[in-house]
Formats: structure tokens, sequence, C-alpha cells
């Protein structure tokens, strides 16, 4: 078992599947990842793979996969954490051979963690709504005057 945790994540969308990329990133914080991209994303997207690693080394595995998967990465727009799709495959074995300690999450804590993504960003999203209804009352107000 992992004491602190730290995560390597895989973040796909239907805007990166018709690229043919995948993000692929590390952090000490789900929530506040999930938060950024929320903001970023050109299509809604979700963790697809969720690694545990240990908290303590989360940059220096961050620059070993960097610098491993370069040969894999494209950059699109401003996203330096782009790579092709074919490393989702390749990623576990990396970790296998660099004799790192991980647990894969399972797709049922990863859909749990994606539903928590949005539960969070809820109330967000019901003030966007109430902010397009008012301007929609108030444009309605301004045709009947």
């Amino acid at each position: 078992m992992i004491e602190g945790k730290g995560y390597i994540y895989l973040r796909d969308n239907e805007w990166y599947r018709i690229k043919g990329v995948i993000i692929m990133g590390t952090t000490k914080d789900l929530k506040k990842t999930s938060k950024i991209y929320i903001a970023d994303e050109i299509k809604k997207g979700k963790y697809i793979s969720i690694i545990e690693i240990p908290i303590n080394k989360v940059e220096i595995i961050d620059k070993y996969l960097k610098n491993y998967f370069n040969e894999y990465s494209i950059y699109v727009y401003e996203e330096t954490d782009t790579y092709n799709r074919c490393i989702y495959a390749l990623l576990e074995d990396y970790l296998k051979m660099m004799n790192i300690e991980y647990k894969v999450l399972t797709k049922e804590e990863i859909n749990t963690i994606n539903r928590s993504e949005k539960l969070d960003n809820l109330p967000d999203i019901i003030n966007n709504f109430f902010i397009k209804c008012k301007e929609k009352i108030i444009n309605k107000r301004k045709q009947c005057y």
C-alpha cells in the first residue's frame, strides 16, 4: 500500500481522440488538476487511467516519464503533456521496467473520481445556468420596451 499518494494520470476526451492524442501527467492533487482541465478543455474530458505512486517521487517520476515517452510527445496548441495514444498500452510496462512502486486504480475507482469531479463543479454549472437565464430575461424585457 502506498502511504502518501501522488498520481500518474491519462486523460481523454472526444477532441483528443479525433486528434489521435492523449494527456499524460503527474500530480499530487487530482482535484486541483481536474479543475485546471475543466477550465481548459475544448471538450469535457475524464480520467481513463490513474496510477498511484509515492507522493515523494512525483517530480522525479514525471521527469522519467517525459524523457522516456519524449518520442511519442505531440505538441497540440499549448498542451505540452499531449502524447500519441499508444502510450496507454506502454505506461505500465515502463513502470515495471523501472521498478517503480505503483497501484493502478480500478475502473470503479476512476469512475468515482470522474463523478466526484462533476459534483465538485456543480455549483459553477448551476451558477452559469442562472446567469444565462437572467440574461435571457433581461433581453426579453428589453424587447418589450
